[in-house]
């Protein structure tokens, strides 16, 4: 937190992690938060159910697009989170022509091991 103030870098990062705890004085510093796990997977199951979206204590969405290998549409976790101003981020994709999809569909970021290529793909090149 010091050193996000420190660097005047707080409007411009989320922060997250797979444990909950470690995030929780981090809102009432101002700070924007990413879902943690248990956030994510109870959204993911209400969205996929059709269900309203519940109150988010959270900002952003780091979402894989794969999980134990199998696929999961970014699709309900894209309704759920438009309908509360979360923006939503998947990862890791490399590939520019699905990141170019992801970004049409509403996704927000994307998380990659080549962030030349996708910005170059983001701008048009």
């Amino acid at each position: 937190i010091e050193i996000l103030a420190e660097l005047g870098a707080a409007d411009r990062v989320v922060l997250g992690s797979f444990d909950p705890g470690a995030l929780v004085l981090l809102p009432s510093a101002g700070l924007r938060t990413g879902a943690a796990r248990p956030e994510l997977l109870s959204m993911y199951l209400r969205a996929a159910m059709r269900l309203s979206p519940q109150r988010f204590d959270f900002d952003a969405v780091f979402m894989p697009r794969r999980y134990w290998g199998l696929p999961l549409s970014i699709a309900p976790v894209l309704r759920a989170a438009s309908a509360r101003a979360v923006t939503v981020h998947t990862w890791v994709e490399n590939d520019p022509g699905t990141a170019k999809k992801l970004w049409k569909a509403g996704v927000s970021g994307v998380v990659t091991d080549d962030p030349a290529s996708l910005v170059r793909a983001r701008n048009g090149r």
